[in-house]
């Protein structure tokens, strides 16, 4: 199975070489190294060429040093050896240190010990953004034969293609639950592209996409000796196989790449009793699928295209059954050996439904999913990590629902029934093209870490008095109060940036008793952003940016003839919008029109007077990353019951104050800038009138239980374009 890559590097603008001289009259074919050379330029071959790869000043290749002699590298430290005294290098702490030694390394120098012609350098990693001032360049990383080549010339050809039988494996071995593979494989060749644009030390363009072609093939067979629960298991079939793809040369920057490829198959079963099950799926999928990062926002990339069919589907004795089982390949791309951005596509075959002594009503699904996991730390400190499902797609196999007991035998059991007790769901062949909805930015915010649950303790809450006063149709009227804001050390599945201290608001407000829909905002704004359109004119509006929600409400001050909270330019997806002059800071409690609730707003009119972690009741600690909470099930469209969609609004219970949707179902922008650390002092109508993202309350519907919580809390750049965050608009009054 062990094969190779292709790396195909190249500049979108590539060095090109012509006469070049410093301010020290070096002419073309006198430099030594880089420092010979004027800017913009760097040496090879004895010559200045120019290049738009611009290093940092700090940047060091050294390995391109005529003083050079080696390198070893370690975890965390380098040690160099050098042909002439060492010191003549000029190591500093500070340094940011890019080679191709070992596969590759780009770190940063923490301290250099100089001994004689060695050097001992204490690292840490350091990122693209650090060693570069402007690039651009692309990375391509085929399946199959192509030609690596850089601007020394390098050529390689390789290939992959990897297909792992999976006849005769066993997921689970238990004595309760066994479960077989009795026939089956996987393929899987991607190729992955990668574009970098660098500008004065900022990441100003990525992309990560990958067009990967998929294959499974499956047989299951599955036993229960006694009820199960919940069991599952998950194993790795192949790999990891890590293939060294090597480093070029672009311009200056050595450019270090490598490929890791693992296989696993996974089962989950519940069942009521002892039974036996046969089952199996084929499925075949192409992706084109990813992220693009520009203007400071990420845009998602996909064109899935696949089909699935299913296999005999036999139950053989009475049993309620819920059970899956997949298979998935999972790729990773490792830049300067650090973990870059990977994809894994899933095929998955899930069976559901009852057999009992009369009736079996059985049925089935097959469907695909796909992943894309970027770690961009190796790129810039400063772009998000995050873990975006990129697509789902789901194929209904169909079902069997038949009765064989006669009437007036109630208890006639399997052996008057037909066959003898083996039903079959056969072949339910289903091909269609995968029309999925997905986002680009992992379910976490920023800070939304978890802490572990610690021992129980109650907090308080201040006695709130819902009275009714004037409200405009469709918002309901919040009354000033004082309450506690966060969540008590004690609550399960609590964040670290949910600082619990008094707040009190001295201003009532009223808030959209829903949060605003795709209807509401076409007929304001002119046009629908949203990714789940097909959901309907009922359903959240999505896919905007902080600036169109501030711009939403704008436009509902217009037409109730209110002076607008924000000063916006630009118009529809291109509009940018601050706070008004007028009502900046703590003075956004004074404007007249419509705008986004502050934080504490907004988990004051979620608690609606509550103190438990929902709004309904207590969460269950054992559901905090896991399905199904009950409590949360009841209130909110999440990862556990939403199918992956948005819903349309008031289809779940209001709080006690009358307003819907205040968990799940989609994110909703706050007027405040987002504060990770709140502190524990009481205070009077706060806002956060800076930072670098907006805040985002209320959870999704592919966060977790744990997201459905009143002290459930992120941020996101006021850019950040996804199919899970949407708005409600409220004004003081």
């Amino acid at each position: 199975m062990r094969r190779g890559w292709c790396f195909i590097a190249a500049l979108v603008v590539l060095a090109t070489t012509g006469s070049c001289s410093d301010d020290s009259g070096k002419q073309q074919g006198e430099c030594a190294r880089d420092s010979d050379c004027g800017a913009g330029k760097y040496c090879s071959a004895g010559k200045c060429e120019t290049t738009q790869v611009e290093l940092a000043d700090r940047t060091r290749v050294l390995e391109r040093d005529p003083l050079f002699e080696s390198v070893v590298v370690g975890a965390s430290s380098l040690d160099f050896t050098f042909k002439d005294d060492a010191s003549k290098a000029g190591l500093k702490a500070g340094d940011i240190l890019v080679g191709t030694a070992s596969g590759g390394y780009l770190r940063r120098a923490t301290s250099v010990t100089l001994d004689g012609k060695k050097a001992h350098v204490e690292t840490t990693d350091a990122a693209l953004t650090d060693a570069v001032k402007n690039a651009q360049f692309k990375v391509i990383l085929k399946s199959e034969g192509a030609e690596l080549s850089g601007t020394t010339g390098q050529s390689l050809k390789q290939k992959l293609m990897v297909t792992v039988p999976l006849d005769g494996t066993e997921l689970s071995t238990s004595g309760d639950f066994q479960v077989k593979i009795s026939k089956g494989s996987i393929s899987f060749g991607p190729t992955v592209d990668l574009e970098l644009k660098i500008v004065n030390g900022a990441v100003e363009v990525f992309q990560a996409s990958a067009t990967g072609q998929a294959g499974i093939d499956l047989n299951l067979s599955a036993s229960a000796t006694t009820k199960l629960v919940s069991k599952s298991s998950e194993i790795k079939v192949a790999g990891p196989t890590q293939w060294a793809l090597g480093c070029i040369m672009v311009g200056p920057l050595p450019v270090c790449a490598d490929v890791e490829l693992s296989f696993y198959v996974g089962s989950t079963a519940s069942i009521s009793a002892a039974t036996s099950l046969t089952a199996g799926f084929d499925c075949s999928t192409s992706i084109t699928a990813g992220a693009r990062y520009e203007d400071g926002a990420w845009k998602t990339l996909w064109s899935p295209t696949g089909s699935c069919h299913g296999h005999p589907l036999e139950v053989t004795s009475k049993a309620t059954v819920k059970t899956d089982v997949y298979v998935k390949p999972d790729i990773k791309v490792l830049l300067y050996k650090t973990t870059g951005p990977g994809i894994s596509v899933k095929g998955y075959l899930e069976i559901s439904g009852t057999r009992d002594e009369c009736e079996a009503k059985l049925g089935a699904k097959a469907g695909l999913s796909g992943d894309l996991t970027y770690d961009l730390e190796i790129l810039s400190k400063s772009i998000i990590k995050f873990n975006s499902p990129l697509f789902k797609w789901e194929v209904d196999l169909g079902g069997l629902q038949e009765s064989w007991c006669e009437a007036g035998l109630p208890d006639a059991g399997l052996d008057a029934g037909k066959d003898a007790g083996s039903d079959t769901l056969a072949d339910a062949a289903l091909d269609a093209p995968v029309d999925a909805q997905w986002d680009a930015i992992d379910d976490a915010p920023a800070d939304a870490a978890k802490d572990a649950p610690l021992d129980a303790k109650d907090d308080t809450q201040a006695d709130v008095t819902k009275t009714d006063t004037f409200s405009t149709p469709g918002f309901v009227s919040i009354p000033a109060g004082t309450f506690v804001m966060g969540s008590p050390a004690s609550e399960p599945c609590r964040g670290s940036n949910e600082d619990q201290h008094q707040v009190t608001l001295t201003h009532g407000f009223e808030i959209s008793d829903h949060e605003t829909t795709q209807g509401e905002f076409q007929a304001l704004m002119g046009y629908n952003p949203s990714g789940f359109t097909s959901c309907g004119a009922s359903c959240p509006v999505e896919w905007v940016t902080w600036y169109e929600a501030a711009a939403y409400c704008n436009a509902l001050s217009a037409q109730k003839g209110l002076t607008a909270c924000y000063d916006c330019t630009g118009s529809d997806a291109g509009v940018s919008c601050t706070e008004s002059t007028s009502y900046s800071g703590s003075k956004i409690y004074d404007c007249p029109g419509y705008r986004l609730p502050t934080d504490a707003e907004r988990e004051y009119a979620h608690r609606a007077g509550t103190t438990t972690a929902y709004y309904n009741g207590a969460n269950d600690p054992a559901k905090c990353m896991a399905c199904s909470d009950a409590n949360a099930d009841a209130i909110s469209w999440y990862k556990c019951n939403s199918g992956s969609t948005t819903h349309p609004v008031k289809q779940k219970p209001a709080n006690a104050w009358g307003l819907y949707d205040m968990a799940g179902n989609v994110w909703e922008w706050c007027h405040d800038w987002y504060q990770a650390n709140l502190g524990s002092s009481a205070v009077v109508d706060p806002v956060v009138g800076s930072g670098s993202l907006r805040a985002v309350r209320g959870g999704n519907w592919n966060s977790t239980a744990g997201g459905m919580r009143t002290a459930f809390r992120g941020g996101y750049g006021p850019t950040l374009l996804l199919n899970r965050i949407g708005l409600r608009c409220s004004r003081t009054q």
